[in-house]
């Protein structure tokens, strides 16, 4: 399937029914605001606290139904996720779907030798070339972890790799806060190409990357994966 599914229905699983949805939104809302959440970041606990939350024992905080809805209410309905080319943007809305590789994985089998062996910047840089020229791929991940560079930075490694590679969508994770600052630095710093209509306050406001997030330890996983 291309990127383009303007005009392609989509096929749906769902588990759950509506009205279902409707009462777990419920539960989560009286959770929220009877039993309450501990927040241990400080900066986000003090954002809720000038929102009106109520905040005890230290970090317990309390948010009212109304603003967990108000600030359900503000979400875009859509976004797009540009490509450096001025190609077609992903369409993230609605029941568009979007395919693209995977991210940091440790070990993988050499293309030359087929002997499976610790994942190396160039793998990346290579994953990232190949992906850019598949016209079924709309965005692109790291695909492999290197290890042939410092753990703690491999994320902004990595990023380099991809960007200097592809004009596609980036889909990247980082391992701190800091990482991601670096890598949005980053992003910011890559000029359009003449095909995306030239540089420019508006060019450079369009997004070509995203982070994916999930819970997962700083730097290099352990394990054989």
């Amino acid at each position: 399937m291309v990127g383009d599914t303007s005009g392609v229905a989509t096929p749906m699983l769902n588990f759950i029914s509506d009205s279902q949805l409707r009462s777990l939104h419920e539960a989560a809302l009286y959770i929220l605001g009877r039993v309450g959440a501990r927040i241990y970041d400080r900066e986000a606990l003090e954002l809720l606290r000038r929102a009106g939350c109520s905040v005890q024992d230290g970090n317990l905080a309390y948010l009212p139904a109304a603003l967990v809805e108000d600030a359900l209410a503000s979400v875009p309905q859509r976004l797009l996720l540009h490509r450096r080319d001025g190609g077609e943007p992903l369409h993230l809305e609605g029941d568009n779907t979007y395919f693209g590789t995977g991210s940091d994985l440790p070990n993988i089998l050499d293309l030359d030798s087929g002997e499976r062996r610790p994942a190396r910047l160039m793998d990346v840089e290579q994953m990232a070339r190949l992906a850019d020229a598949l016209p079924n791929i709309d965005f692109v991940m790291s695909m492999a972890l290197p290890g042939d560079v410092p753990a703690a930075r491999s994320d902004r490694f990595s990023y380099s790799a991809m960007v200097n590679n592809t004009v596609k969508p980036i889909v990247y994770t980082a391992w701190d806060v800091q990482g991601a600052r670096e890598i949005v630095a980053m992003a910011e710093a890559v000029p359009l190409s003449l095909g995306a209509g030239g540089g420019g306050q508006a060019a450079s406001r369009r997004a070509r990357c995203c982070r994916r997030s999930g819970s997962r330890s700083r730097g290099r996983p352990q394990g054989r994966w």
